[in-house]
């Protein structure tokens, strides 16, 4: 039962910081063509609940992923392929973001 809650908890907090940060990326484009004025008022007044809400939320996903592991622990299977496919999608990502792909390294 735990896991279950733990889960949901995890996957509610988890989309919920998602949808933050989604929510910068789409508005980057418009921002980019303001001037740094009216950009910096931008800051200063659209953004103090992401500092109210966003911060606690992150938190909350961090912590709470951090539980579910630990309950994961116990379930024994789900541990191990979470724990041996873990390594493999980290580095897949660490090669497209830094860009080894394109020079053969990975």
């Amino acid at each position: 039962m735990a896991w279950r809650v733990w889960h949901f908890i995890t996957l509610v907090l988890v989309a919920l910081l998602l949808g933050t940060t989604f929510g910068h990326a789409l508005e980057m484009p418009m921002k980019m063509k303001v001037d740094g004025r009216l950009w910096l008022t931008f800051q200063h007044t659209l953004y103090s609940y992401f500092a109210y809400i966003g911060a606690p939320i992150e938190i909350g996903a961090i912590l709470s992923l951090g539980i579910l592991s630990f309950f994961a622990r116990q379930r024994s299977r789900s541990f191990y392929l979470g724990a041996d496919r873990d390594p493999v999608r980290g580095n897949g990502f660490f090669c497209s973001v830094v860009g080894f792909h394109q020079s053969g390294k990975c």
